[in-house]
């Protein structure tokens, strides 16, 4: 045998000795997938609908005469108050304007009389309030019914809010709901359900709450834009799992327990949603461990060592 076919067969060994189905051994184990469990929990959860609603008047009034005439002695500008009954304007009638432009003849017993006959009309404020808007000037020829100003009464106001009627049935006396001002700077409010007002809208399906709104301040305006938190639905001490733990497939949801150091898919029936649980109607016990990592790597029936 030569010295190359000598070398040639001891490499061909070696190669045999090292090769895996050679080896002594048993067979190496794969590692367990690493999972992180967590136990249900019981917790109160609630479900809530986002609405929107704009802050309005609950008492004004405008100001106008019942007679035609021009406008005398009003200097008020938006922004003042007024009382109601106080006197804030006059109206000169015509034909006493045409009176006392007029140069006759008559004695001063007859003009007066005339005068007497053709008082001016005085115009008082019908509420106490704020001037919201002016429509006519110190001067102006008005007619009959035709506004002058706009009274507002600022200091208590109203949030109309448009209910779905499928909340309907979770409204309450004197609920409470939570308000966040959408364009002024201010902390939300809790503000009290005070009535439920108007007509269902059969085309929108809503019907028209009321809530109160005290401004003794006057930080509010009529015509800002809320939002509001209404809760629904309330479950209290429900059984609840970490919303990373639920698997949905086409509609099914499911979560995986740790069982005898092994997964189990367990089909469930979720109830409320929250950003960071879920409630589960059917499915769990209070002793089950839940995974809460990774659940989409898991198939059912895998061996796993918690983490």
């Amino acid at each position: 045998m030569t010295a190359k076919l000598k070398a040639f067969l001891l490499s061909l060994l070696l190669i045999a000795a090292c090769s895996p189905g050679n080896e002594s051994g048993p067979a190496a184990k794969p590692t367990p997938f690493r999972v992180k469990l967590q136990p249900v929990q019981r917790r109160d959860m609630s479900r809530h609908a986002m609405l929107y609603g704009v802050v309005t008047l609950r008492r004004q009034a405008f100001l106008a005469s019942q007679f035609d005439g021009r406008l005398s002695e009003f200097m008020l500008l938006p922004g003042n108050h007024v009382r109601r009954g106080e006197q804030i304007g006059l109206i000169i009638p015509p034909l006493r304007e045409a009176l006392l432009h007029s140069e006759t003849g008559s004695s001063q017993e007859i003009t007066e009389v005339l005068q007497n006959q053709m008082r001016k009309i005085v115009l008082t404020s019908p509420i106490s309030g704020e001037i919201l808007a002016v429509y006519r000037q110190n001067g102006d020829v008005v007619q009959s019914g035709e506004h002058i100003a706009e009274i507002g009464d600022i200091s208590l106001l109203d949030v109309r809010v448009e209910l779905p009627l499928r909340y309907l049935s979770a409204v309450s006396e004197n609920q409470v709901f939570t308000v966040h001002f959408i364009d002024f700077p201010h902390k939300d409010l809790q503000l009290y359900l005070e009535a439920i007002v108007g007509m269902t809208d059969e085309s929108r399906q809503t019907v028209p709450l009321r809530l109160r709104l005290n401004n003794p301040e006057g930080l509010f305006r009529p015509g800002m834009k809320v939002k509001i938190d209404m809760i629904v639905t309330r479950h209290e001490q429900t059984l609840t799992v970490p919303r990373i733990a639920l698997v949905e497939e086409e509609g099914v949801f499911s979560v995986f327990i740790f069982l005898n150091g092994k997964v189990s898919k367990r089909k469930v029936q979720p109830g409320i949603f929250t950003e960071a649980a879920v409630e589960i109607i059917d499915g769990l016990n209070d002793s089950d461990k839940v995974v809460t990592g990774k659940v989409y790597s898991l198939v059912d029936g895998m061996e796993v060592t918690p983490r």
